[in-house]
């Protein structure tokens, strides 16, 4: 289950491109250190979250991966930044764009 902060539920209602949308979270193999958040918003389906008023949707096959991450919004003069904290991810890349994650156990 993927934590919001209120920030972050507000932020994202405000990108949300259309009102049925659902805010869409999987994982791509990318970086050095394995992988990359996906994050877009799709049509609605029949299994997402809400979290206030946000529906969010978490690719399946990575509810392991998403089981502990918090999103924050940090809103500075320039512009705008998500913060993704992880407790599920074991390393970053030197730029800090990709991340390994715990073996999941099967």
């Amino acid at each position: 289950m993927i934590t919001f902060t209120p920030n972050a539920i507000r932020w994202f209602l405000n990108q949300q491109p259309q009102p049925q949308q659902i805010l869409t979270f999987t994982l791509e193999k990318a970086g050095c250190a394995g992988f990359e958040y996906a994050i877009s918003w799709q049509p609605p389906s029949e299994n997402f979250s809400l979290a206030g008023m946000l529906p969010y949707f978490v690719d399946p096959r990575y509810t392991e991966e998403y089981a502990s991450l918090e999103i924050d919004v940090l809103k500075q003069n320039l512009g705008t930044q998500v913060i993704y904290k992880n407790l599920n991810v074991i390393d970053y890349c030197g730029c800090g764009l990709s991340m390994s994650f715990k073996p999941t156990v099967s």
